[in-house]
């Protein structure tokens, strides 16, 4: 990613008469305002590079405006969701790097239904084992050769760790900046996808998990704790363990 400059001027686009339009960072906050899931910043390079290259399709000043709206709004929708996304990231396990990690699908927070509860006895037991249904995790493997994938399958509790960055735009700014994201899991395999085996495919291997313990902390601060063993179950620092707990946090958001 390309940093926005401490300058006020942002980025120069070439117009049809040798001059250039000066992008500053007010531009750039109306147009985050108007396309909020797009990464501006990004596609603004992309338009430059593009005009650049297309140097008879320059246009002027009020025309490249209007070409700037309509390259935004044109762009697909999985485009579009990519903004505020991970611009990297690295999974360690037992503090060892594992290569050939694809792409990580963390579990859903998913509560039972009160009728469940019900029939569970629910005031008697944590909320990390009454209200919340199995956490299921997903690595997905670039590839089945290397054996990476059959590495992690074994009937037996893997200690992940994912260390990763997230690069946001700072609007008071008018830079980028990137955010740290920790998230610590111990899992034990449940269902391992072996893939395909296609001339010209990849493979697609995957292992999906049963999550026991997760932590997830972004710049140092821990925003989730989950171990269904030693029932625990914090949310930014609340706990969520007892049913205890949830009344008074409850109780406390009536007063609120």
């Amino acid at each position: 990613m390309l940093a926005v400059s401490n300058q006020n001027k942002v980025i120069r686009l070439p117009l049809i008469r040798d001059g250039e339009l000066l992008i500053t960072k007010e531009d750039v906050r109306k147009l985050i305002a108007l396309h909020p899931h797009v990464s501006v910043i990004d596609e603004l390079y992309s338009i430059k590079r593009w005009l650049e290259s297309n140097p008879r399709r320059c246009k002027t000043k009020n025309g490249t405006l209007k070409f700037i709206h309509r390259w935004l709004d044109k762009l697909p929708i999985e485009v579009r969701s990519n903004a505020d996304a991970f611009i990297g990231f690295i999974c360690y396990h037992d503090g060892n790097e594992v290569k050939g990690v694809e792409r990580i699908e963390l579990p859903d927070l998913s509560y039972a239904t009160s009728a469940y509860l019900t029939s569970r006895g629910f005031m008697d037991v944590s909320i990390a084992d009454w209200m919340l249904q199995p956490l299921i995790t997903t690595i997905n493997w670039n590839s089945l050769v290397g054996g990476r994938c059959l590495l992690f399958s074994a009937p037996q509790i893997y200690h992940f760790e994912f260390r990763g960055a997230v690069q946001l735009y700072d609007e008071e700014s008018g830079e980028f900046q990137a955010e740290v994201v920790k998230i610590v899991m111990r899992c034990i395999p449940k269902n391992v996808v072996l893939g395909k085996i296609c001339v010209g495919e990849q493979g697609k291997p995957s292992v999906e998990y049963e999550t026991i313990y997760m932590q997830i902390s972004i710049e140092g601060r821990k925003y989730l704790e989950i171990d269904k063993l030693a029932r625990i179950f914090l949310i930014d620092g609340k706990d969520y363990s007892s049913v205890e707990n949830v009344a008074s946090s409850s109780d406390e958001q009536n007063e609120a």
